[in-house]
């Protein structure tokens, strides 16, 4: 719905720029954010905030992980498309902490994440042209 909206050369273009990801380490980058960083993030908003937070825990961390991924979004899209990313963000975190109280453990929701950013990435590999390969 929002492609008209989004412009990935100009996301491209602040990748490569801003955090230096280009076609060649993309495939690393990739790898990195879907097993390390949904960790590095399961962990401390789903984890570690949750515990420390009694009251409303899966609002607080939800807002918090959106609003960490905002400076991601910086400079790729317009105000908001950017409203509607962190909404879509805090939206989601809810159930991603919702699914770890059954057990009190991160793994359902870690499991969710790598989902999500495994569909992330398949557009990022779409954008670099890596997928004609495939």
């Amino acid at each position: 719905m929002l492609k008209d909206h989004i412009n990935l050369d100009r996301i491209s273009e602040l990748l490569q720029g801003r955090q230096k990801v280009n076609a060649s380490v993309f495939v690393f980058v990739a790898v990195y954010v879907t097993f390390g960083n949904s960790m590095v993030e399961e962990v401390f908003f789903r984890g570690i905030l949750v515990d420390a937070i009694i009251k409303h825990p899966q609002v607080f961390a939800s807002a918090l992980f959106a609003f960490y991924h905002l400076v991601i979004f910086l400079g790729w899209f317009s105000w908001w498309v950017t409203a509607i990313a962190l909404l879509g963000l805090f939206l989601s975190g809810l159930p991603f902490t919702w699914l770890n109280y059954p057990k009190r453990s991160i793994w359902n929701s870690r499991a969710m994440h790598i989902l999500a950013d495994v569909s992330i990435m398949i557009i990022g590999f779409q954008m670099y042209g890596m997928l004609e390969a495939v």
